[in-house]
């Protein structure tokens, strides 16, 4: 190990740099020093470094995949220099492939997948090299992947069309498992609570790759209590939807900072956790279904003590009433006042 480190040190690098590299890429250490010396002149070639040392280390760490130091450095080269030279990429792509580790895929393997793309997409190979340029990643995903999740967003209502357009805006939408508890949840919440159409989605297909928990949810539940106070208005929904998306958290707090006189409070983390907590309590300690949740939504607004406490009475009277479904009655529990709510629900505890 000493001898290696004294190798890398005589080929140029700092203490400092062949920590950095050890830590992230200890196969440095285990292959041998030639395959590792001519790699890192293979890299200094890709990247036009001149010889650069830092620059070669910052290609370097920059890359996330394994064992990138037990590969050979000439199959390296010819399948990366194939990759950017068949997809005409700059220099700023040509980085962005790198970190994804793009240079596993041989030359044959990249033209049939890119044909396999253009097929289950629908568009021409120039295109689906334009959806590789954006997220080269999407070249790794097996085939069988992409086709699944191309067949599943056809099963969420997109038209083949849609699906098309949505991609080559989105190409990161082709990496996404559709059937997945938060992508369930995600689609539930667009359009049970939302009540948007898939027609309304694909012209905003950013929303399919939105945080439910961290963004979508917590910005629709802060915007609603705004608009109840009387605080803002929208004329319609595209404006509130776009919202909730097309904002940084700095400039959705700056655009939607709640007069000093309102109770409302700020956008923060806690805000968001307080909204996560509620979604978590109605939909995995309770199980309900989003249908029912889009059909009370105010219960969203509602307090997690409040709510957990009201919810509690209601499913006492359902286990002794046969008839009392407690989902029916979410939006009172969301809406009444204490008095109201002990008035009206209390009394029927048996």
């Amino acid at each position: 190990m000493q001898s290696r480190v004294a190798s890398l040190q005589a080929f140029g690098f700092s203490q400092a740099q062949i920590s950095s590299l050890v830590e992230l890429h200890p196969d440095i250490l285990a292959s041998r020093f030639k395959n590792a010396e001519d790699l890192l002149v293979v890299i200094d070639k890709l990247f036009s470094c001149a010889n650069d040392i830092q620059a070669i280390a910052d290609i370097v760490l920059s890359c996330g995949a394994k064992g990138l130091f037990r590969r050979s450095p000439s199959s390296l080269y010819h399948k990366f220099s194939y990759f950017c030279t068949c997809l005409m990429v700059d220099d700023k792509e040509k980085k962005r492939a790198w970190r994804r580790g793009v240079f596993v895929i041989p030359p044959a393997e990249l033209d049939s997948r890119l044909d396999l793309i253009a097929l289950q997409l629908g568009v021409s190979v120039q295109q689906a090299k334009g959806v590789v340029r954006k997220l080269p990643q999407v070249a790794i995903l097996q085939s069988t992947t992409v086709g699944l999740h191309v067949l599943q967003l056809h099963g969420l209502g997109f038209s083949s069309s849609q699906v098309k357009d949505m991609c080559l805006k989105q190409p990161a939408l082709l990496t996404m498992d559709y059937t997945s508890q938060l992508q369930v949840d995600k689609w539930g919440f667009l359009t049970c609570v939302l009540q948007l159409s898939p027609a309304s989605i694909a012209a905003r297909p950013v929303l399919l790759m939105s945080s439910l928990p961290n963004r979508l949810g917590p910005r629709w539940e802060y915007l609603q209590r705004m608009k109840s106070c009387g605080v803002i208005k929208f004329s319609a929904v595209h404006e509130l939807v776009s919202s909730l998306y097309s904002r940084t958290d700095a400039s959705f707090r700056a655009t939607y900072s709640p007069p000093e006189s309102s109770a409302l409070g700020v956008y923060d983390l806690h805000f968001q956790k307080q909204w996560q907590k509620r979604w978590h309590y109605l939909r995995v300690d309770q199980q309900l279904s989003i249908q029912d949740i889009g059909r009370h939504a105010a219960v969203l607004q509602t307090d997690l003590d409040t709510l957990a406490a009201r919810w509690a009475v209601l499913t006492s009277i359902g286990s002794s009433v046969a008839s009392f479904r407690p989902v029916d009655h979410l939006t009172a529990l969301a809406t009444m006042g204490d008095n109201k709510f002990a008035s009206t629900y209390n009394d029927m505890i048996r």
